[in-house]
């Protein structure tokens, strides 16, 4: 048998042909070569060897060249089909009415009351944008051949987050047109409302974050994306039930909350404890990912 070296991520595949696509990162048949061919060609492309101590494993490639391809190959699933277009439209959908709503019918020229609103629909829209994106490889069972392949977990999780990172970030730019659009009525573009977008992005950074980590306890897309509105919701309602009790608890409450960060960004305070809280907040829910993963490899 005929061992076959996918270019792209390093998968390996035995057989007397290559086959039609690697299973891993979606390449062709024709970025598979032998594995004789490609221990004695190309040899100015070099990369890192890893040798396992343990079992003599060789892994070859980079992890950000491996994220990088995890990346692309999610960013090409998401606009191959019609969910990234559906999500988009259905936000800007809401944030329309939204802004019809706060801004043009109340004519007020403050789009941050507006992006406050919107920050609410992201409880809703991030667990069906990524409900899927681990929950589904466990149900076509194409987990196994990730687990087994030569790409880190780490690379493989902060790929697919980051895909979905993208998709959200492509949407949020093109809601700027609203406050765009307000220039036209004497409306400005203040460092409140950079704030705000700047506020928004790293919580819905944060919300992706959880949606990601939910999506990898089960292999049911809906119970994902319940599991991930639950998660949501109770942040939600706790940074609101802290306003209420008062004391100690509501200090811890306040301290532990995304959205009262949020809230300081959207005030147009740009605070770097806030900015350190967010990016520790997405590294724990990606840690946390890996690990339930990795358990999954072992059990």
């Amino acid at each position: 048998m005929k061992k076959w070296r996918c270019k792209v991520c390093n998968f390996v595949h035995t057989g007397n042909e290559p086959p039609e696509e690697c299973p891993v990162c979606k390449a062709e048949k024709s970025q598979f070569i032998l594995m004789e061919e490609s221990s004695t060609s190309n040899q100015s492309q070099k990369s890192a060897r890893w040798r396992c101590t343990v079992c003599g494993y060789i892994h070859e490639g980079g992890w950000m060249t491996n994220m990088f391809t995890v990346y692309l190959k999610e960013i090409k699933s998401y606009y191959s089909s019609p969910v990234a277009c559906i999500f988009s439209g259905l936000f800007l959908l809401v944030s329309a009415i939204l802004f019809c709503i706060n801004n043009l019918f109340m004519e007020s020229s403050n789009f941050n009351n507006t992006l406050a609103s919107m920050g609410v629909v992201l409880i809703f829209i991030i667990p069906v944008l990524t409900m899927r994106i681990l929950s589904e490889e466990r149900k076509n069972g194409t987990e196994a051949l990730l687990l087994t392949s030569p790409i880190s977990l780490a690379s493989i999780v902060v790929g697919k987050y980051l895909a979905a990172l993208t998709v959200f970030l492509i949407f949020t730019i093109i809601s700027f047109i609203f406050p765009l659009s307000l220039l036209a009525f004497g409306g400005k573009i203040t460092a409140q409302l950079l704030g705000g977008y700047a506020g928004f992005i790293f919580l819905g950074a944060a919300y992706i974050s959880i949606g990601v980590f939910a999506s990898s306890l089960t292999k049911n897309q809906i119970i994902s994306a319940c599991l991930s509105f639950v998660i949501l919701l109770i942040i939600w309602i706790s940074s609101s039930f802290a306003n209420v009790v008062g004391g100690g608890v509501s200090r811890i409450l306040k301290w532990l909350s995304l959205i009262s960060r949020y809230e300081s960004f959207n005030l147009g305070l740009f605070k770097i404890e806030h900015l350190v809280y967010y990016l520790s907040f997405i590294i724990l829910f990606i840690t946390l990912t890996v690990m339930v993963i990795e358990k999954r490899r072992w059990s």
